[in-house]
């Protein structure tokens, strides 16, 4: 799953490590110099929980059912456009 953003990141000048925690994977990516007195962080997930019983949900979960000026369904507010920034 990383090897394509670990591989787009290293294009774009970012130093990657991977900090795996047990079954949890993670990748951790700098951009410039490491203990430069000023830096900028941001973080963000990519992992998908299990919906649960699909019956419970009003909408599709990985739909985007949009309804009342809204958009429904599991991800239509998640980390996605941080991660993409």
């Amino acid at each position: 799953m990383f090897g394509k953003l670990e591989a787009r990141l290293t294009e774009a000048g970012f130093t990657c490590a991977r900090a795996d925690r047990g079954e949890v994977k993670n990748l951790f990516a700098r951009w410039g110099d490491k203990g430069h007195p000023r830096t900028f962080g941001f973080n963000g997930h990519t992992d998908v929980v299990p919906v649960g019983d699909t019956a419970a949900w009003s909408v599709e979960p990985f739909g985007g059912a949009e309804a009342g000026g809204r958009i429904w369904g599991r991800g239509a507010v998640d980390m996605k456009s941080g991660v993409a920034a």
